[in-house]
């Protein structure tokens, strides 16, 4: 009786101990498939990415960029348009755009100080407050140590900036140096064109109300160079255009199955020359499951 009694303790314990193991190895299982499927979903989220580079980079060289011309992009399951001015679009359901004429952007390297210091005093700062972050960044840039006060320069760079966020060390608040991001450019696009600078600078340069009849106009596809003159009193000249570049920023985002994979490209682009595309920058690339 008493080793009946053992031997059912034996099984017992055998019982628990493959219990156990069944459920470590289900348990191991499981995360060796999650791991695949995670695995998949990054490699499938890069591919979209990639694809929907080059589908946005051919049409960039053979459609018309005219503000007037409606694109319905090519190879879509249903039809998306585009536009320079950084307003998000739809490549496909998993696959979000950004586009922006890097004229539409102020230039932050030796910038215009009348556009600069407009935008400066619209966004909130005295004319004085304005004057001298105008200075401050032209100091900064410049070839000397000497301020345009006649002072000695406490941060100083003599040279040109690599990334908005470098004027951090000048004291640019967080939030400040996030508007200059989005509405600002590092990068020369020779004249300024004010048609697809983005929403918020429009505002700056020509107050809420004549920008949000722009806007709206703009979204309809209506908008053309004649009626923004019009209305702002802006004309092409050598510094104003008011037709887009070849010089762009894409920012393409994809999400898979809540993997997250994006990138943000700067390109010039040669439609006429052998090689059409130039990567410029790789400004940002990121990984989010």
């Amino acid at each position: 009786m008493r080793n009946s009694g053992i031997a059912l303790i034996q099984v017992l314990i055998l019982t628990a101990i493959l219990s156990m193991m069944a459920v470590f190895f289900t348990s191991s299982a499981n995360q060796q498939v999650n791991f695949a499927n995670s695995f998949n979903d990054k490699a499938q989220a890069m591919v979209d990415n990639y694809s929907s580079e080059s589908l946005i980079l051919f049409n960039l060289l053979t459609v018309s960029k005219d503000p007037l011309h409606k694109v319905s992009l090519p190879d879509l399951k249903f039809e998306s348009l585009w536009n320079f001015h950084s307003r998000p679009f739809k490549i496909d359901e998993s696959t979000t755009a950004t586009l922006q004429d890097l004229r539409g952007l102020i230039n932050l390297n030796y910038p215009n100080r009348q556009r600069l210091s407009q935008v400066l005093e619209n966004y909130g700062f005295s004319k004085y407050e304005a004057k001298r972050y105008y200075e401050q960044l032209v100091d900064y840039q410049d070839n000397d140590k000497i301020t345009k006060m006649l002072d000695d320069e406490r941060e100083y760079k003599n040279g040109v900036l690599q990334s908005v966020f470098e004027l951090k060390v000048l004291g640019y608040k967080p939030m400040f140096l996030d508007f200059l991001d989005k509405n600002t450019s590092i990068y020369k696009a020779s004249r300024f064109n004010p048609m697809t600078a983005p929403d918020a600078l429009l505002k700056m340069l020509y107050g809420n109300e004549v920008a949000r009849i722009l806007i709206t106009m703009r979204d309809s596809h209506v908008l053309t160079p004649k009626i923004f003159t019009d209305m702002t009193g802006v004309t092409e000249s050598e510094q104003t255009t008011l037709y887009p570049s070849n010089r762009f920023r894409l920012t393409l985002s994809n999400v898979v199955n809540g993997v997250k994979y994006s990138r943000t490209l700067i390109y010039v682009l040669h439609p006429r020359k052998a090689g059409p595309v130039e990567l410029v920058s790789v400004e940002a690339k990121e990984y989010n499951d």
